[in-house]
């Protein structure tokens, strides 16, 4: 499957908003369960 879109160019700005307005957002456990898993998983195919 393809998609239309890879990567979104967005200008340095935007980025900086988008990132002043998510700091200090806390995640919810169910999302830090998917980031262990995710780290987990990059970490086995790394070592």
């Amino acid at each position: 499957m393809e998609y239309k879109r890879q990567y979104r160019d967005l200008p340095d700005e935007v980025k900086q908003k988008i990132s002043a307005s998510t700091k200090g957002r806390a995640k919810s456990y169910d999302h830090k369960q998917h980031i262990r898993q995710g780290m987990k998983k990059y970490w086995s195919s790394v070592i």
